[in-house]
């Protein structure tokens, strides 16, 4: 799917982006389990995106994916609604911290460090 460079990248800046976002709220019992991004959740949450992207289920609210009657079955096997939603909100394919440094010399910032292997 994507090289293993790419999603250690991506892997890397979500990391970092979910120990801001988790420093900044209270101390909650599921935040360890939100804490828990691997290699294999994260290729999991590319392959749902793409696989509803390929059934033109992209349009669709989050809600109605998981839904009970009518919520799409692979969707439910592969992570649970709250975990999709909270890597979606989550993922980052750059340095944060560095965006606005990059971004005043490179308008595809953002996305520089992965393009860089696709080259």
């Amino acid at each position: 799917m994507f090289a293993h460079e790419i999603l250690d990248v991506i892997l890397k800046n979500t990391d970092a982006e979910i120990d801001r976002y988790l420093a900044a709220q209270p101390n909650t019992d599921e935040s360890a389990s939100l804490r828990i991004v691997a290699v294999n959740k994260l290729e999991a949450f590319i392959r749902l995106l793409y696989y509803l992207g390929v059934n033109k289920n992209n349009q669709l609210d989050v809600k109605e994916l998981w839904a009970h009657d009518f919520g799409t079955i692979l969707c439910k096997v592969m992570m649970s609604q709250r975990h999709f939603e909270f890597i979606n909100c989550q993922i980052r394919f750059g340095d944060k911290d560095t965006r606005v440094e990059r971004c005043a010399s490179d308008v595809l910032a953002i996305i520089c460090e992965i393009w860089t292997f696709l080259c």
